[in-house]
């Protein structure tokens, strides 16, 4: 009888490349983005260092699949919507940031509290450090302004986490909903994810709200897990599979 180690590894190999194959029929093929992901997770813990067939094989089916298959580069910028402008953030940019976020009626069903201009300068510079290959996050620009900005959280290769946040002056002309819709375009579409959800505080009515005019499903109401600013607060999670939003758009 064959080493069980052995047949775990030719499993495995073979899953990755039936999903290879499928991916170069179709990039988008969800189902085999998550078979790929699964096998090369599993080679990567299983697969030596030290035996030169092994050495190549990581090479080829985790170090090379990944560069290719699972860390798609920055989509092109800027994305351009009706009525927005979407791109990187710039120095410049810190004065209209810190009009939003030093405003305590739009951090407080946020995580942080309203920050000071150098407070604010620190947690951007460190959320950018962590957000370098995990998050991809666009400033919304209207008529030369920044107003808001949205970001993409992966969690793996095959999800992502959507985020907002936009100035209370822009309120009710639905420039937050576009912007969103254009992360779900690029989610969806550029980084073919396959599930996209929403996390927030569920007193947050309008962000609520967002959510449903994207079409997310509400998956949960989870009672009193996070503790946020001295109390215990509600999580709404809301989703969106990728064929549920190709279904919407046509």
């Amino acid at each position: 009888m064959s080493d069980p180690a052995a047949r775990r590894r030719d499993r495995l190999i073979g899953q990755a490349e039936a999903a290879l194959a499928r991916l170069a029929q179709d990039p988008r093929d969800h189902v085999a983005r998550g078979s790929l992901h699964e096998a090369v997770e599993r080679l990567d813990r299983h697969l030596g260092t030290e035996d030169p067939g092994d050495r190549q094989l990581r090479e080829r089916l985790v170090e090379d699949v990944r560069r290719r298959h699972l860390s798609p580069p920055l989509p092109p910028l800027p994305v351009r919507t009706e009525r927005l402008l979407l791109r990187l953030r710039e120095p410049h940019d810190i004065d209209d940031l810190h009009a939003i976020y030093g405003r305590d009626d739009v951090t407080e069903l946020l995580l942080q509290p309203a920050l000071a201009r150098d407070e604010l300068e620190l947690w951007l510079s460190e959320r950018a450090a962590s957000d370098e290959e995990d998050a991809v996050g666009l400033l919304a620009e209207h008529d030369g302004r920044v107003v808001g900005e949205v970001s993409l959280a992966f969690h793996g290769p095959t999800q992502a986490e959507l985020g907002w946040t936009f100035h209370p002056d822009v309120g009710g002309r639905g420039l937050a909903t576009e912007a969103a819709r254009a992360l779900l375009d690029l989610g969806f579409g550029h980084y073919a994810l396959h599930r996209i959800t929403a996390e927030l505080d569920a007193r947050n009515t309008a962000s609520r709200r967002l959510c449903e005019r994207l079409g997310m499903r509400l998956e949960g109401h989870r009672l009193a897990d996070y503790w946020s600013k001295g109390e215990w607060t509600d999580t709404l999670q809301y989703a969106l599979l990728a064929g549920e939003w190709d279904a919407r758009r046509h």
